[in-house]
């Protein structure tokens, strides 16, 4: 047992499970300023707890005796996560294209409008930039200016501020009760779509399959409702119908 997790002391031992807990959850990890006010401890406790884990913790430490355990900081706040299983090096053939393909990809995300898709992005790339190591010069320089390598410009389309729930009601099989045109509807989300237009969300309303652009949905509640999800031989988003 390690030094600090095997102590005769339950709170410290209920609290370092909270920790981790949380660090397994998650894939955001710890919110550490809700960490602390949750678990009722001061930064210093909070620091003495992620040192524990990290030199002790044996299930966070890697074949290379490197701790899993890392923060990033996000628009001013600090999250304690875990590092990916596997870490992608920067030197291999590979670094170059997903680095592009990757800030490619989550600058579309940023064109959206929507707030909890855009703070994803910025977690996607700081824990793709946390899991690369000993990057050299070459690589640290393509890291620090692939906004200006690679580029996803603006188009001009309508923001769709309820793309998150969309996201949420497809991923958990749940009934949305979406607001379009000032009309409120049950529906069963499907699919979401990326086209020239913009996002489509393919969905069944009763037994009836329909699309609908994302960007006219003023509101959606994700319901306490589950559905089936209909297998592949009665549905693929790229063919209408049932």
């Amino acid at each position: 047992r390690g030094r600090g997790v095997g102590v005769k002391n339950w709170r410290i031992n209920l609290n370092l499970a909270t920790i981790v807990h949380r660090l397994l959850a998650s894939p955001r990890g710890c919110h550490v300023a809700s960490l602390q006010s949750e678990l009722g401890i001061a930064p210093r406790t909070y620091r003495k707890y992620r040192q524990l884990l990290r030199d002790d913790f044996q299930p966070f430490i890697r074949r290379d005796g490197r701790t899993a355990i890392f923060e990033v900081v996000e628009d001013d706040e600090r999250f304690l996560r875990l590092r990916p299983l596997r870490e992608l090096g920067a030197t291999s053939p590979d670094f170059d294209v997903m680095t592009a393909a990757l800030h490619l990809a989550t600058s579309m995300l940023f064109q959206t409008g929507d707030a909890e898709l855009t703070r994803g992005a910025h977690c996607i790339m700081s824990e793709y930039h946390a899991s690369l190591k000993d990057p050299d010069f070459t690589r640290q320089y393509a890291l620090r200016e692939v906004s200006r390598m690679f580029l996803a410009e603006r188009r001009p389309c309508r923001p769709t501020p309820a793309l998150a729930e969309m996201i949420r009601g497809i991923a958990n099989r749940q009934r949305l009760r979406v607001q379009i045109g000032g009309y409120e509807r049950v529906i069963e989300p499907l699919s979401l779509i990326l086209r020239q237009e913009g996002f489509v969300l393919a969905a069944r309303d009763g037994d009836a399959a329909i699309e609908v652009d994302a960007a006219t949905v003023e509101a959606a509640e994700l319901l306490d409702e589950a559905f089936e999800y209909p297998s592949a031989l009665r549905y693929q988003p790229n063919k209408r119908g049932y």
